[in-house]
C-alpha cells in the first residue's frame, strides 16, 4: 500500500517543486509594459517609459520608448537573496525579482546601476500595460 502512494506523490509533486525552482518559462514575461521608478545616481529623476519584452529562447528581449533596448536573463548565480533575473536597459545593469498579480500578470521591480560603483541604484517598476497606450507613448515604435 506504501508504494502506490508514495509513487503517486512523487508524480505529482516533483514537476510543481522543478518549476518553483525553474520560475516561468520566458515567455511568460511577453508582452507591453509601463514603466515608473528613478534612473541611477544620486540627482536620479523620475522616468515614465513604455517597453515591450519581447521572448527570445531563454532570453528577454527589451525594447524601449525612452529608455533603449536591452535584455533580462534567468541569474546563473540563483540564491535565496539574489535576483532571479539579470540583464541590461540602455547603458544600465539590472537586477530583477518578479511577482505574479491577481490577474497572474508579471510584473517586475529593478534595481538599475551604471559602472559608477558608488552610485545610488535605481529603482524601476514594470507594470504590464493591458490597456490603451498611455500618452507618454504616442511617438513609440
Amino acid at each position: 500500500m506504501k508504494k502506490p502512494l508514495t509513487l503517486f506523490l512523487l508524480v505529482t509533486l516533483l514537476p510543481a517543486a522543478a518549476w518553483a525552482q525553474d520560475g516561468p518559462p520566458a515567455g511568460y514575461f511577453a508582452g507591453e509594459y509601463e514603466v515608473v521608478g528613478r534612473t541611477p545616481g544620486p540627482d536620479g529623476t523620475a522616468l515614465l517609459d513604455l517597453l515591450r519584452i519581447q521572448a527570445e529562447g531563454d532570453r528577454l528581449v527589451i525594447k524601449a520608448c525612452r529608455s533603449g533596448e536591452g535584455h533580462l536573463s534567468p541569474n546563473p548565480s540563483p540564491s535565496e537573496t539574489a535576483a532571479p533575473l539579470i540583464g541590461t536597459l540602455g547603458s544600465w545593469s539590472l537586477s530583477c525579482h518578479f511577482m505574479g498579480d491577481s490577474d497572474n500578470y508579471p510584473r517586475l521591480s529593478c534595481y538599475a546601476v551604471t559602472d559608477d560603483a558608488m552610485e545610488v541604484p535605481g529603482l524601476l517598476n514594470f507594470w504590464p500595460a493591458r490597456w490603451e497606450p498611455p500618452a507618454h507613448a504616442q511617438n513609440c515604435q
